[in-house]
């Protein structure tokens, strides 16, 4: 019954949060496969005539894509068709990890950490509106630990090749867990190795999972690597702040929704503090298996974090809970051991209230004030006009709108980005001088690409033409978010 009942606390949560803020643009990436709007011919390879889309992005594949693919084949792309398969996705991870914690420290300890993890905001908002992805992340690392505990390896390192494929940046959260398994689990390891059969269907399950990754970076030699590794510390006092307020589920105040401002919730929930003393208490646990369960889950967190921290353009909180359950797995075996048991379940409760009211503060938040940014819900009425408007070509003149806008209109629009500073004189006139295209920007200071828009009509104005402004936008609150328009040549005063 625990398994499910903190799976279910999951996903009653999610599913409040799923209605409430709009389709993030890299929550759509997945879908540009399933209506044809793949961006780099080499992402996709033919075989026997046909088109087989591999990647979204060089470290990113076409996993979630497949799994979408029998979903919107029935059901048409709408805000409960794209969450609900992630919260779904979700809710099994926390079943699984309740399961592989109890094979691991115990039913105490499992007991606390699924209920750490149902009731994290973080966790929450990262998994409902799935912008890294990381749904699919967790779902299966979650089955490949559950799995090797249950002496079930081929299949577990199919788990981890379906991962490094659906993000190849699992290669963070894979390295840790390797480290810290031989300086945990040495003994098992040698014995296991041993055995050539199993290594060998276990490296199997592996190149069986990863094949699309490896398949397309030998069609592309090496694009993976040299698309996203970028090795740099010069960032890592931001990163190190964003773990902190990511564990304390505070980050993504000012990113999903504005800033916390009802002052009778709290915006911190008392996980970074637990998490600091597990460390600090771990060489002080009275049980060896508790101390072993907290070391590994301290590798695993340092390793991954420290790979991450490494690289360039990371570390934000959608890269932080990657490293998610084992921040979890480690205060929960931390205070499963708390002796009186009272005392324990104590500090479990104020834990989890925290965490309650943490995830409070974001629901008031979105209730009162509405999702902003780049989680507006001014993209579904955009794109219920957009469907019905008769346009040759739409350019999207900033960040996150062409792939929300292209799932939420199946691709019929075939939106595409422009970054006018990119595009030549003679190319950007040309877009400008036909009738049949329309712009779309976000308005006043809302905007992500500055001065874009800008320098579209100061080229615009130079060549004769002026503005025509189409509609505007709003959000759920009234708050104009988009701009629709095109250019007409000026008028010339007689």
């Amino acid at each position: 019954m625990l398994p499910h009942t903190c799976a279910a606390i999951f996903f009653l949560l999610s599913c409040i949060f799923v209605p409430l803020a709009g389709i993030e643009g890299d929550e759509g990436a997945f879908a540009r496969p399933l209506f044809g709007l793949t961006l780099d011919s080499t992402y996709e390879i033919r075989l026997f005539h046909i088109h087989i889309p591999l990647m979204i992005v060089p470290y990113a594949g076409t996993l979630k894509s497949l799994v979408y693919w029998p979903i919107f084949a029935v059901f048409r792309p709408a805000v409960w068709s794209i969450r609900l398969p992630v919260v779904l996705a979700g809710a099994v991870s926390v079943w699984l990890f309740v399961r592989w914690t109890q094979k691991l420290s115990g039913l105490r300890a499992a007991c606390i950490a699924g209920f750490l993890l149902a009731t994290d905001p973080s966790f929450i908002l990262t998994n409902t509106f799935d912008w890294g992805p990381v749904a699919l992340q967790h779902l299966l690392l979650m089955a490949g630990c559950l799995l090797i505990a249950s002496q079930r390896c081929a299949l577990a390192f199919l788990c981890f090749g379906l991962a490094f494929w659906d993000k190849a940046i699992f290669l963070w959260v894979f390295s840790g867990l390797i480290v810290a398994s031989l300086i945990t689990s040495w003994a098992a390891i040698r014995e296991w190795m041993a055995g050539k059969r199993r290594v060998g269907f276990a490296a199997l399950g592996f190149g069986i999972g990863i094949l699309p990754l490896l398949v397309y970076n030998v069609h592309s030699p090496m694009a993976t690597s040299r698309a996203n590794i970028h090795a740099s510390f010069a960032d890592i006092g931001n990163k190190l702040i964003s773990f902190r307020e990511t564990l304390a589920g505070s980050d993504l105040f000012g990113v999903v929704v504005s800033p916390g401002s009802h002052r009778w919730l709290p915006d911190h929930t008392l996980f970074f503090a637990a998490f600091l003393i597990a460390i600090a208490s771990t060489p002080f646990l009275p049980r060896s298996k508790a101390r072993t369960v907290a070391v590994f889950a301290i590798v695993v967190c340092v390793v991954s974090f420290g790979l991450m921290a490494s690289l360039r353009y990371t570390g934000a909180a959608h890269h932080i809970v990657l490293l998610y359950p084992f921040p979890q797995l480690l205060v929960a075996s931390t205070v499963a051991v708390i002796r009186p048991v009272r005392l324990s379940t104590a500090v479990a409760i104020l834990l989890i209230i925290a965490n309650l009211l943490v995830t409070s503060h974001y629901l008031v938040q979105l209730d009162l004030d509405g999702p902003t940014g780049l989680f507006t819900d001014a993209i579904y009425p955009l794109a219920t006009y957009m469907d019905g408007a008769k346009a040759g070509t739409v350019c999207t003149l900033d960040l996150g709108i062409r792939d929300s806008l292209n799932l939420l209109t199946q691709g019929k629009l075939r939106a595409q980005e422009e970054v006018i500073s990119s595009l030549s004189r003679e190319t950007a006139i040309d877009m400008v001088s036909r009738r049949d295209v329309l712009f779309i920007s976000r308005a006043g200071k809302s905007e992500y690409f500055r001065g874009n828009a800008a320098s579209l009509e100061s080229l615009a104005e130079n060549a004769g033409y002026e503005r025509s402004l189409s509609r505007m936008i709003e959000d759920s609150r009234g708050r104009p978010q988009f701009q629709i328009f095109s250019f007409l040549p000026r008028k010339i005063a007689p």
